[in-house]
């Protein structure tokens, strides 16, 4: 019930020294008593004594009031409470909080005949929800020098949060795109996040996003979570990272706007003026002794599979047996090219 501070220190010769005591019950009760608390004071065998009495009485229901707030998760909600002074005399205001969701200033000047405004913020850390919290409540308790009180029961509401960050990207389709998201953990205790990518349009298969699944963050921490994207094409995807905590069921949510862009890669100018985008394969060999060359391509798509039809090329010399070749999804294939000259060549395309 009572509390001093401080509890120890120092006293200069024929100084003094104010300990300062807060009466704080926990319970409605007529006398609260602390009998012969001891001072020991160093170099002196005597001890001081202190007694401590109070008394709790039931808070007057016409001095209690609710207050209800209503917000996003992790976003702060702020309030004004209007305190009337009506007395001859000024208040220094101490008032309790109850419940670290909410904060507002601990002392507060009421001047005699007249009213102040004091600014209440309510900034949740956790959803409240049907199945498990349905609100968050608490108290902000004004103690008055008359021997009264003010009572508030506050009552708040957190719903899911907002997008914690939304960023435009742009980049060359058939290229690795790395991504860089800076996560935090607000609270004030290790959090283990499960990753989960959703692209808004599932039917765009040509885009493959990848990254850790589970990711750890020490308390009031951020980590930086990399992914890497690639795309088979040209086009404009947008997709969502959640960093979601399975067992408190609290997540944080990122919005990426991703611009593929034409492949960027050195091509003949007569392909490139096809529409194709091929890179260029040099192949150099003496007349009569055969070149293999192992072309490894992969098809990264996972419910169909990719056929190579035909090959053309002004050389009769540059042939490929294994036509066609049929590439299963989600797989990767090496096709063998040959280059055998019979005779001396200038240079020719395929």
């Amino acid at each position: 019930h009572f509390s001093l501070q401080p509890v120890m220190g120092y006293i200069e010769e024929n100084g003094y020294a104010l300990i300062h005591i807060l009466f704080r019950p926990k319970s409605v009760k007529q006398n609260i008593r602390i009998n012969r608390v001891p001072c020991y004071i160093e170099g002196d065998a005597s001890i001081q004594y202190l007694s401590l009495i109070g008394s709790c009485m039931s808070q007057p229901t016409g001095e209690t009031y609710e207050l209800r707030f209503d917000t996003k998760v992790r976003t702060k909600l702020e309030k004004a409470l209007v305190l009337k002074n009506d007395t001859n005399e000024d208040w220094e205001l101490h008032p309790v909080i109850v419940n670290d969701y909410w904060c507002g200033a601990n002392k507060v000047h009421v001047a005699k005949h007249s009213e102040v405004r004091y600014h209440l913020i309510y900034c949740p850390l956790l959803m409240t929800t049907e199945q498990t919290t349905p609100f968050h409540s608490g108290s902000i308790f004004f103690p008055l020098p008359n021997g009264t009180a003010i009572l508030y029961n506050l009552v708040g509401t957190a719903s899911s949060p907002d997008i914690e960050n939304e960023m435009d990207v742009t980049t060359p389709a058939k290229q690795n795109k790395t991504i860089t998201l800076s996560v935090k953990n607000w609270l004030s205790k290790r959090q283990r996040f499960h990753v989960e990518i959703v692209k808004e349009d599932q039917e765009k298969e040509w885009l493959f996003i990848n990254g850790v699944e589970w990711m750890d963050i020490p308390a009031l921490h951020h980590r930086n979570y990399r992914l890497v994207v690639y795309s088979l094409k040209e086009g404009r995807v947008t997709f969502y990272v959640k960093f979601v905590n399975e067992k408190i069921n609290e997540f944080i949510q990122f919005k990426v706007n991703l611009q593929v862009t034409p492949v960027t890669v050195d091509v003949h100018p007569s392909i490139a003026a096809s529409g194709y985008n091929e890179q260029v394969i040099a192949l150099q060999s003496t007349v009569r002794n055969r070149l293999a060359y192992q072309l490894s391509i992969s098809n990264p798509l996972l419910k169909h599979k990719a056929i190579i039809q035909s090959f053309e090329c002004e050389s009769n010399h540059i042939y490929i047996p294994d036509l066609p070749f049929e590439l299963p999804s989600d797989s990767q294939k090496r096709l063998t090219i040959y280059y055998r000259p019979l005779c001396q060549e200038s240079k020719k395309e395929c």
